[in-house]
Order: structure tokens, then sequence, then C-alpha cells
């Protein structure tokens, strides 16, 4: 990877993946309005040291955080059935932990290097068009 890519720092990317999970458990109706989401926690097993979620919920929660947050980070964001597999049983803070190391490793989508480049476009122009002023 390349240092274009240093702009997801690991204390954003943790904040961002905390945020879809935490999103998407409020959502699903796992987590009540105010609740926080809590790290010690895992997702399989009974309250209170779990959120009690069922295998076909985590796997669909695993294809909705894929979509999100590879939309909210720009970085293709893929959980391999290997993956899901082993992070089912994981604590909460564990899985966040193990989704944002894939991030830091993962490469930019399709649609954040175009951005990227018609920005650097948009500045190389701006130059141009000043330095001949």
């Amino acid at each position: 990877m390349t240092s274009e890519l240093s702009d997801l720092t690991e204390s954003k990317a943790i904040e961002k993946v905390y945020i879809a999970v935490s999103t998407w458990m409020k959502n699903a109706g796992a987590l009540a309005p105010r609740q926080r989401l809590e790290y010690g926690r895992t997702f399989a097993g009974d309250p209170p040291g779990g959120y009690k979620m069922k295998n076909l919920k985590y796997l669909k929660m695993c294809d909705d955080l894929e979509v999100s947050i590879s939309a909210s980070t720009r970085r293709k964001l893929t959980l391999s059935k290997k993956w899901r597999n082993d992070h089912s049983g994981d604590a909460v803070g564990f899985f966040v932990a193990a989704i944002v190391d894939l991030l830091m490793v993962a490469e930019e989508t399709k649609d954040s290097v175009a951005a990227r480049e018609r920005t650097f476009e948009s500045a190389n122009a701006l130059k141009a068009s000043l330095d001949n002023a």
C-alpha cells in the first residue's frame, strides 16, 4: 500500500467501525437507542455477557458492514467466510479491532482513487492558472 492511503488513521478507523457496528445493532433492535455498544460483550452469547445474536443475523451484519464501512472509509473491506467464522465468537472489541486490521491494509475503492485523481488534477489546473496570471 502507498502512503496516499494514510489519511485513514487507526484511531479514525476504530471510530468508524465502532459507529458502523453500533448503528447496525441499533437498527437491528439489538441495542436500545441510547444504549452503548459494549466492547466486552459477544454477539452470540446470552445476556448479560452477549447480545444473543443468531448466526444468520451475524452474517447479515457482516454483509451490511462490508458495504457501510467500505463507503465511509473509501477502502474495499472484504469479510471472507473464513474471517466471519474465525470472529463469530469474538467480543465486540476484538471484532472491531479485527476489522480495523483489515482496513489498514485494504486498497482504496475505485471511486476513492478517481476522486483523489480529480482533486489532484484540479489542484494542478488551479496552480497553472495562478502561475499564468
